[in-house]
């Protein structure tokens, strides 16, 4: 409970780290059962993705930067699956208790510290070259101010009452996939639909007479 708790609210306190766009994985031991599992909802490419999408000049690097900004460089975001697949499995509290203290902090605003702030200076003209109405990155703040970010709650929100399928097949898919290929991606719903969380057994070693997994 207090994982998937935090790790909503650091899409909050730290955009520049963490978010619902992204990803993640999760090594963890039942101590009911005796046994560990290892949770992968890293994100993955569209259908539509090829080793040559890119352009790239007589050096083989990627023209524009295309690989790390813009459309074409988006995945399918594993993260609202990933959370929301280890709550109903491992929590005890329902997901909207424990999204809660998210939304709040997104309604209420968090402060913004230095290097958040540094952050939003430094990658100010990528955020305004891929802009969408009412971010609120791109408003004018200095470290101790407020960041509030309302559509985040109203996200998280949703997710929080409709569970994950509102993110990967709901009005929020759909408005993920206008949005990237606005800016250059080629996705499809079923991408997001078809987005699957997965379990294995963890990588097991031995150090120093520690079991270690992961």
């Amino acid at each position: 409970d207090a994982a998937v708790a935090v790790a909503f609210a650091l899409g909050v306190c730290e955009p520049n780290a963490s978010g619902l766009g992204g990803g993640g994985f999760m090594t963890a031991y039942n101590m009911k059962t005796k046994q560990s599992v290892f949770v992968d909802f890293r994100e993955v490419a569209p259908a539509s993705a090829t080793p040559d999408m890119w352009q790239v000049d007589e050096h083989g690097a990627v023209v524009g930067g295309e690989k790390g900004e813009g459309g074409k460089s988006i995945c399918v975001p594993g993260e609202v699956a990933g959370l929301c697949h280890i709550q109903e499995k491992f929590g005890r509290l329902s997901l909207e208790e424990v999204v809660a203290p998210a939304i709040r902090l997104a309604e209420e605003g968090v402060v913004i510290s230095p290097v958040l702030y540094k952050d939003l200076m430094d990658n100010r003209k990528k955020l305004e070259r891929f802009a969408e109405p009412g971010n609120p990155y791109l408003n004018e703040y200095v470290p101790g101010d407020r960041l509030k970010n309302p559509d985040l709650a109203s996200t998280m929100a949703a997710i929080a009452r409709e569970g994950p399928q509102v993110f990967y097949t709901g009005r929020l898919a759909k408005a993920i996939v206008h949005s990237i290929n606005s800016h250059g991606g080629d996705f499809t719903l079923s991408d997001m639909a078809d987005f699957q969380v997965k379990e294995s057994t963890p990588l097991r070693g031995f150090y120093r007479g520690y079991e270690i997994l992961s």
